[in-house]
């Protein structure tokens, strides 16, 4: 190494909140350097000569510091996450080579428990707002229906009372004005109907998941004309409120780019329990596209940002899966413990 290099890596080392090390092959620090050192307790060199073993206090070769050094001294380079003394680190390792034989391993950590805290931070806010927006939902169908919907039946009433109390000689027109009234008032009655029930359908609560799922989606069909298909189970025992609204917005958000980008003839959702893990997917047959050249126009790239941060906010994720001619395949996975975990 130059001293141009050695002061270039001196300086990236007192900088950035990083730990490098070394080891020998019977995984003994060899080196350790870094301005993380200190957020660690730990001075520079400091561990020159402790095995990993004992600076972990934990012998067993499958825990998962010493297991990535296992797999670095077998030529694989690996990185994952690592919680020391409250601190999260981004850790790196792979082999250390000299004239191509594997003499130890060397490894990288960067401090992010600034970005995790960030992280964390932010799925606290989606889900508050997450959480904000349901019951917001809730209220205005509670509104609609006890205000709104209240008014409508009983102005409904009242023409078919003044209809059936006309004058036999009434005017005819009179009778038409009458009737024309009555089909008005049940147009906007089915409209606050079907309002009430995009906010927060009754099925979701009566019945579960699936089976609004599977209601929205014969809606979908009929409004669309694209043939929807779904598979699997209620979920027992069922998800929170919270989880089970999002999961259904998740797929409402998806069938809806795909009404209006694909150009699908089909569309099928699939649930499926996995244990700790619930995953929903929406699957398309439409044209798809490449994720990694194609530009999506700014409704469809909001819907699935929109649907990430909704996956997130239960502590999941989601994925996009696609190509050029299709199909595309949408997948949510959240912990069946969402609502906690994200909340905590």
């Amino acid at each position: 190494m130059s001293s141009q290099e050695r002061k270039l890596l001196d300086f990236l080392l007192e900088q950035v909140p990083v730990v490098v090390w070394t080891t020998d092959t019977q995984l003994h620090f060899t080196s350790s350097e870094g301005r993380a050192l200190e957020e660690l307790g730990l001075q520079p060199g400091q561990v020159v000569g402790v095995s990993l073993y004992d600076y972990f206090h934990n012998p067993d070769p499958e825990f998962p510091p010493i297991a990535h050094h296992r797999a670095a001294l077998a030529g694989k380079a690996t990185s994952w996450e690592q919680q020391w003394d409250q601190r999260i680190f981004q850790c790196y390792t792979g082999p250390l080579e000299n004239r191509g034989r594997v003499i130890g391993v060397v490894g990288i950590a960067l401090d992010i428990s600034e970005r995790e805290s960030a992280r964390r931070a932010l799925r606290a806010m989606t889900v508050r707002v997450t959480e904000v927006e349901e019951l917001e939902r809730q209220r205005l169908a509670r509104e609609l229906h006890d205000r709104v919907g209240q008014s409508l039946t009983a102005l409904s009433l009242n023409l078919l009372v003044a209809t059936n109390r006309l004058d036999p000689l009434a005017a005819e027109n009179v009778r038409s004005l009458l009737a024309d009234c009555a089909r008005l008032v049940e147009e906007v009655s089915q409209t606050v109907r079907g309002i009430m029930a995009d906010l927060r359908p009754p099925v979701l609560d009566d019945f579960g998941l699936v089976t609004a799922l599977r209601w929205y989606g014969d809606r979908f069909s009929n409004l669309t004309g694209i043939h929807f298909e779904l598979t699997g189970t209620e979920l027992v025992p069922r998800l929170d409120a919270a989880t089970e609204s999002n999961l259904l917005l998740i797929a409402r958000e998806a069938l809806t780019n795909i009404s209006r980008h694909s150009q699908a003839g089909g569309a099928r959702i699939e649930v499926g329990d996995l244990g700790e893990i619930v995953r929903l997917a929406i699957i398309d047959d439409g044209q798809g596209f490449d994720p990694d050249t194609q530009q999506l126009d700014r409704t469809a790239g909001w819907g699935l940002m929109t649907m990430r941060e909704r996956a997130a906010g239960l502590g999941g994720s989601l994925a996009v899966e696609s190509r050029t001619g299709g199909p595309t395949r949408i997948v949510a996975e959240v912990p069946r413990s969402a609502w906690s975990r994200a909340s905590s």
